[in-house]
């Protein structure tokens, strides 16, 4: 998560932000004059979970969402993985607040499950922080599911909060495929 205060731009400007790979950066706008929204506000990658109320998607200025002082944005990392076939693996997010799938019968709550185009795909990164991981920006105050791309489970995982993580910000809940496997 990067601050940002006192910013200026001249009017030439016509894109204020342009992201590269891994597509994980957090920008905090303490005054508004990174965002234009006011102060305490918000700049990060487009993913598709972070489309939430509060914030808006703009590719063409700002490379991704803005959101307003109402959000939070925080990052989570997931890595140490066990086993390891999660090695180069995508993970996989979907949005399932109770106000999105809560009044879904079960086929149709089956159907936005099953929908790819639903889901933010997030590479595997062999680089440094975390190494052979994930780490996303999430907006917080949100439930979200989570799993790999052919939907195995896990043994271990470690998952690591943003230091920027503070005990008053809005709670994060995060929802994982388990299967229980017996002879």
């Amino acid at each position: 998560m990067v601050t940002f205060s006192g910013l200026y731009f001249d009017p030439s400007v016509l894109i204020k932000i342009r992201y590269e790979i891994p597509y994980r950066d957090i920008f905090y706008d303490l005054d508004g004059t990174l965002t234009g929204l006011g102060p305490k506000t918000w700049a990060t990658p487009y993913w598709k979970h972070n489309e939430q109320p509060g914030c808006k998607v703009d590719l063409d200025v700002y490379d991704g969402l803005l959101c307003d002082s109402t959000v939070q944005v925080r990052r989570i990392a997931f890595y140490k993985y066990v086993p390891d076939i999660f090695f180069i693996m995508d993970l996989r997010i979907l949005k399932i607040d109770d106000s999105i799938v809560g009044s879904m019968d079960n086929a149709t709550k089956s159907a936005y499950y099953k929908n790819t185009s639903s889901y933010s795909i997030v590479p595997f990164r062999p680089k440094l922080d975390p190494t052979n991981g994930w780490a996303m920006p999430f907006v917080t105050g949100h439930k979200y599911k989570l799993h790999w791309r052919y939907g195995l489970d896990f043994t271990e995982m470690r998952i690591d909060l943003s230091p920027h993580w503070k005990t008053d910000d809005n709670d994060l809940y995060i929802v994982h495929n388990f299967t229980d496997v017996r002879a």
